[in-house]
Parts: C-alpha cells; structure tokens; sequence
C-alpha cells in the first residue's frame, strides 16, 4: 500500500491542526465569554436592583430606564461595530471592547449617582452588542481550514 502526496500532506496539515487545536481552543474559549456577558449582565441586574433601588432612590420608571439602557447600548455597540472592525480587525475591537467593558463594569460598581450608572449601563452594553457581533466571526476565522465555518476560511 502506498499513500499519495495528498493523503501526506493531509496528514502533515492534520497534525498542524493538532498542534494548535489547544491554542485555538484557548482564545475560541476566551473569546467566546463575550457572548455569555450579554447573558449575565442582563439577569444580573434583577438581583442588583434590590440593593440599587434604595441606594440611589429609583422609582418603578427609573429601575425600568436603568434595565433598558443596557439594551439600548447593545443594540447601537452592534450597529457600531461593523465599521470599527472593518477599519481596525477583529482582534484588535475585541480588545477595545475588553477595555471598553471593564471601564463600564468599574462605573457601575462606584457610580455616585444615577447618571453615572445609567452611562455605565450604556457602555457596557455597548460592549456586549459589539463583542455579540465580532466574536462569532473571530472563532471562525481562527479555526484551522479543516474545521472552519465554510467560506470563512483564508
């Protein structure tokens, strides 16, 4: 029996694939947790609410704007971040929004006051929708060519 050229170099190209599957596998993974943070910033919120409400005395209105504005920042970080990606990568956004997320987290646990919070809120989400836009195509794009999504490989 003999192996042809092609069935080598599939053989060679699969093993690069193994050497790197741990590699890959650690940024998907880190990368990924951008989509569980829309998930846990807005459950999150309902347990914070009992200790927020008081502190900054929000009305039933107010509790419902600091929930909402989360939302809004998400959809308009979604919106945001096609062109941003496209001028500066993937990589490079989705370490803009780390930032970006951190700084919202940071307000949110020292806000003074409800403006301060609100904007937190808005930051954050502007983070979540855009990290909920660029994250699915970055794991593709890392994914070695026999395991990529179709069309996405280079």
């Amino acid at each position: 029996m003999s192996t042809s050229h092609s069935g080598l170099a599939q053989e060679e190209a699969t093993g690069k694939v193994r050497g790197r599957s741990g590699a890959i596998f650690g940024a998907s993974a880190i990368a990924a947790l951008g989509g569980l943070l829309f998930g846990y910033d807005t459950g999150v919120i309902s347990a914070a609410l009992l200790y927020i409400a008081p502190e900054f005395g929000l009305s039933e209105g107010m509790q419902e704007v600091v929930v909402s504005s989360l939302l809004l920042g998400a959809i308009v970080g979604s919106i945001g971040a096609g062109p941003v990606v496209d001028r500066i990568g993937r990589k490079v956004t989705l370490i803009v929004l780390s930032a970006v997320f951190t700084l919202g987290a940071l307000l949110s646990a020292f806000a003074p006051g409800t403006e301060v919070l609100l904007s937190a809120r808005v930051l954050l989400g502007l983070a979540i929708g855009g990290a909920s836009l660029v994250v699915p195509t970055y794991i593709a794009e890392i994914a070695p060519p026999p395991r990529c999504a179709a069309g996405w490989c280079r």
